[in-house]
């Protein structure tokens, strides 16, 4: 009696060992993105899940499901799953990508930045004719919402003012 349960302690042993002790991950290729950059998921690590199906989801900061893919794990127990570009009219934050299969599951989050390129509708100056002493105003309204200190003007059209950096607290350009 006792030797039997020492061999069942054994073999529920060697079950739950692997489960617990699994080396699954799943990794993207930069932590940050703006939008409409592209994520690259993979993974590692899916010792028990070798031809498995694998489920790969993306849920956006708003806890909403955006992504589902179905691949299989590698013979060297990974997966790539199909890039997923995140649209513009998704919320920043962060956000987050599993994969289970029947035998492992792993997570991991990635942020979508609030950050894009500054995109302005409104520019305009007081003087249609700027001369070297001339004072000049100009007036830019941004449509994002980067929070912008610094205005550089390394140019106009016709090659002047390269190098000034106006400050836009103080409105000082130096």
């Amino acid at each position: 009696m006792k030797k039997d349960f020492i061999i069942y302690l054994i073999l529920i042993s060697l079950l739950i060992i692997p489960i617990v002790y699994s080396l699954a991950s799943i990794f993207t290729n930069k932590s940050t993105y703006n939008k409409l950059e592209t994520v690259n998921i993979e993974g590692t690590g899916f010792t028990l899940s070798k031809g498995l199906s694998v489920a790969v989801k993306i849920w956006d900061s708003n806890n909403n499901l955006v992504y589902l893919n179905v691949t299989t794990i590698n013979n060297t127990f990974g997966f790539s799953a199909e890039p997923y570009i995140i649209p513009d009219n998704r919320p920043s934050g962060p956000w987050i990508i599993t994969a289970n299969t029947s035998a492992e599951s792993a997570q991991t989050t990635f942020t979508v930045s609030t950050d894009k390129n500054p995109l302005y509708y409104n520019f305009k100056r007081d003087k249609t004719v700027v001369t070297i002493l001339d004072v000049v105003q100009i007036n830019v309204t941004w449509e994002d919402d980067v929070n912008m200190n610094n205005v550089f003007i390394w140019e106009n059209r016709t090659g002047n003012w390269v190098g000034h950096q106006c400050v836009l607290a103080t409105g000082i350009c130096s």
